[in-house]
């Protein structure tokens, strides 16, 4: 979802940015804004959930702007 919005960069051509998603979303967890990651067998993350702190100022500054997946994998705004 971050692709699709234009919020990652490649500041290395060589890197992929699925690469560079998945760096963000290891960093996020290693500093407790997500936590709970699921991996698959290949050691990916399949799921994870925000901090409840966290998913409250977000959902706070982004406004009607909010949207989120449950473990249904439905998107709900």
């Amino acid at each position: 979802m971050w692709m699709a919005q234009g919020y990652l960069e490649c500041p290395v051509e060589e890197k992929c940015m699925e690469d560079v998603g998945n760096q963000f979303v290891n960093t996020f967890l290693m500093k407790s804004f997500f936590q709970d990651a699921k991996m698959n067998v290949d050691g990916d993350i399949d799921s994870f959930k925000m901090h409840d702190l966290i998913y409250d100022l977000a959902t706070q500054v982004a406004g009607n702007d909010c949207c989120y997946l449950d473990s249904k994998t439905k998107i709900c705004l």
